[in-house]
């Protein structure tokens, strides 16, 4: 395995999933340029890839991943259902951001959405909480 894996750290594991720390510059899936993906290192790790979401390649977090394709589906259909969330913590350059709101983008021919809200104001940035809706 490459060393860049190292930085993947394990928060929770059983049989059928592992919950990981994915560190910034490790890729969620693999990319057309070769870097190093989640992907990978689950295949490397388990003999199986059960992405179920997918964080940004410059962003850290927690990913739940599954270890059987079994698995995988469960975690994928509560994901689509709403029934799990995914809720970051993040800095944001910059003051001018209104208390709460909602961030749209394109994202794969689909439109992501992201709701956040500032829990602190500094100088210069502000703490955020974002709560993907879709994306």
């Amino acid at each position: 395995m490459p060393s860049t894996y190292s930085a993947i750290n394990i928060i929770y594991e059983d049989p059928s999933f592992v919950v990981i720390n994915k560190p910034p510059l490790i890729d969620s899936q693999n990319s057309k340029e070769g870097r190093n993906s989640v992907v990978e290192w689950l295949q490397d790790r388990y003999g199986f890839s059960g992405l179920v979401h997918r964080i940004d390649m410059g962003t850290s977090g927690l990913m739940v991943c599954a270890k059987i394709e079994t698995m995988a589906a469960k975690l994928t259909k509560l994901l689509q259902d709403g029934k799990i969330g995914r809720t970051y913590q993040a800095i944001v350059i910059g003051t001018k951001l209104p208390d709460s709101g909602e961030f749209r983008e394109p994202l794969d021919e689909k439109e992501a959405c992201s709701r956040y809200r500032v829990l602190k104001r500094f100088p210069n940035a502000c703490f955020v909480e974002v709560e993907l809706e879709t994306g």
